[in-house]
């Protein structure tokens, strides 16, 4: 007879295992709260895990481009400076070296007149799927009248760097993850190293692509009222997964506990 009852607590737990590859704990916590009430899973909690698989600290610039970094300036018109060494004599990486930061300002366009900077640095492509974070610390200069602007946009291509040709195209880069200042409000760019944290969603299944930061102002240049020099550091990307479990799973853990105190009281 009790060997029967362990078959059955065997099965039980298999089928526990079975059922939970098809759901995740935040499913199951979202059921618990009202539809009306925003929830997100923590960062730091336990059930989940979180890889970094891609870190860049800008030690060195000139490496970037033979680990598949590329950089694109559709400024109109170009001007005579694209993204550089960071210059510890205007500010300090937020780690490491003093100019250990990727840094990009308003020569970027040229000085004929007021002008649109789109000036593209792209990551090396990777693979990601919903819940990947993105992080990384960006800067401006402290004091600056100018004011600066920052988008970070996604492809979902594979391997392409396509941006357009123009100052105002995308190309494959049309998912927006986050403008900085995009009304340019003197005061609207951090003045001093700060994190942005980008969690990717709406993506279906696991894609490949690449990262791009886009240093895109209006009305910028040496004679326009925008556009200054801003610096990024310490871009990283995570691999962040719930661990399966269903509601079911619960269900079951909870019978299986139950049968093993049974037997526990009743010998």
């Amino acid at each position: 007879m009790k060997k029967n009852y362990f078959l059955l607590l065997i099965a039980l737990f298999i089928s526990s295992l079975t059922i939970s590859q098809n759901n995740t704990i935040e499913s199951f916590v979202k059921g618990l709260v009202s539809s009306d009430e925003p929830f997100e899973l923590p960062k730091t909690n336990p059930s989940t895990k979180e890889v970094t698989f891609f870190s860049e600290g800008f030690e060195d610039i000139t490496t970037l481009e033979s680990v598949g970094w590329v950089f694109k300036n559709n400024s109109n018109p170009v001007g005579g400076i694209s993204w550089f060494q960071g210059n510890p004599g205007v500010f300090n990486a937020y780690d490491g070296a003093t100019n250990a930061y990727l840094a990009v300002n308003f020569q970027s366009t040229g000085a004929i007149a007021p002008n649109t900077i789109s000036n593209w640095a792209l990551t090396p492509e990777f693979e990601f799927s919903n819940g990947y974070v993105v992080s990384f610390f960006v800067r401006k200069v402290l004091g600056s009248t100018w004011p600066d602007r920052l988008q970070v946009r996604l492809s979902t291509n594979g391997n392409s760097i396509d941006v357009g040709e123009t100052e105002n195209s995308v190309g494959d880069f049309s998912i927006l993850l986050e403008d900085i200042n995009p009304t340019y409000i003197q005061g609207g760019f951090p003045v001093s190293w700060e994190r942005y944290v980008i969690r990717i969603s709406g993506i279906s299944g696991i894609q490949s692509g690449r990262l791009a930061f886009r240093y895109y102002v209006e009305d910028g240049g040496p004679v326009g009222t925008n556009s200054d020099y801003i610096g990024i550091d310490r871009v990283e990307i995570e691999d962040y997964n719930p661990i399966p479990l269903s509601n079911w799973s619960f269900i079951l853990i909870g019978v299986l506990l139950t049968f093993i105190l049974f037997f526990k009281f009743k010998k």
